[in-house]
């Protein structure tokens, strides 16, 4: 074991104790009993971030079950939604960048990217350090350890075979992706997608349908094979109601975007009426990002939750 995993094991503790109870104190006792716990048992854990996760859980609810002596805030009705919250925590913190070797990083990152790694670990995963040994500003030393992480997470996780999250594209390609969308949104509103042909691969600027675009939101994205990304693009019209129009594209030679076909509409659109957290838990679980299900499927699924 290296100090460094203990420390991980030990702050996520702490952290997730803390969110959990609201109680300084209360969550570095439980923080210090994660971490015994951990060195008695580390030759037999596998995942430390899942471990520490599920040890941390069982301790706060020992101690809330404990009841009037317990200083634990979180009252009985919180329970369930504490659930949800604990949930999205887990899946935000199963990857970490610091928790990947030097072999394996070296494996999927470019050399100057692998480069920045091994500063990252050296000086302790702080950007300052970073800053003084490459003599550069916190800002330059900043934005090169977050291309690398992006990087790095971008090609372990389509190493792992996800297709259907935003973590699968690198910096460079989403840098890439921004700029074209706000070009198009551009070209959209002054009428003027001719100038868009250095995007266009075979398809001529006039089969592209005008859009009521006045507000784009965030991007949804899946690889649909090794070579061609799927964009859905979700945007408010003039009348502040959500639409949505979708691109394939693939980059060449030279990592220029090439928009291989336009979907100015889905074919099909469920309506959610209810929160997206109750319709989330009629669904089955994620699989590398995405819903092991059908459109039909998940129609039927939700029949009585969506228009």
């Amino acid at each position: 074991m290296t100090e460094e995993i203990y420390s991980i094991v030990r702050n996520n503790a702490f952290n997730l104790a803390n969110l959990m109870i609201r109680n300084y104190h209360d969550a570095e006792d439980i923080a210090q009993i994660v971490s015994l716990k951990y060195l008695l048992n580390q030759k037999e854990i596998t995942n430390p971030i899942a471990w520490s996760n599920k040890v941390t859980k069982n301790e706060v609810y020992i101690r809330f079950n404990k009841g009037k002596n317990s200083e634990l805030l979180l009252q009985k009705e919180e329970i369930e939604d504490f659930e949800d919250k604990l949930e999205d925590i887990m899946k935000k913190i199963q990857y970490s960048d610091k928790l990947i070797s030097s072999e394996e990083a070296k494996q999927l990152l470019s050399a100057d990217d692998y480069k920045i790694f091994r500063l990252w670990v050296k000086s302790g995963f702080t950007i300052t350090k970073v800053a003084k040994l490459l003599n550069l500003s916190y800002h330059s030393a900043h934005t090169r350890v977050y291309k690398m992480k992006r990087n790095l997470k971008a090609k372990k996780l389509l190493k792992e075979g996800y297709t259907t999250s935003k973590d699968i594209i690198d910096y460079n390609t989403n840098k890439k992706i921004v700029k074209f969308i706000k070009t198009f949104v551009e070209k959209m509103k002054s009428n003027d997608l001719k100038s868009l042909h250095s995007y266009l691969e075979h398809i001529p600027a006039e089969q592209i349908q005008p859009l009521d675009i006045a507000k784009v939101l965030d991007y949804k994205i899946s690889l649909k094979d090794k070579m061609i990304h799927e964009i859905l693009l979700p945007y408010f019209d003039s009348l502040n109601q959500v639409q949505f129009c979708g691109f394939r594209f693939k980059l060449d030679k030279r990592k220029r975007i090439k928009v291989t076909e336009f979907i100015s509409k889905p074919k099909s659109v469920l309506v959610i009426k209810k929160p997206m957290k109750q319709i989330l838990k009629k669904l089955p679980k994620k699989i590398k990002g995405k819903i092991p299900l059908t459109f039909e499927e998940t129609k039927k699924i939700l029949k009585d939750d969506v228009s």
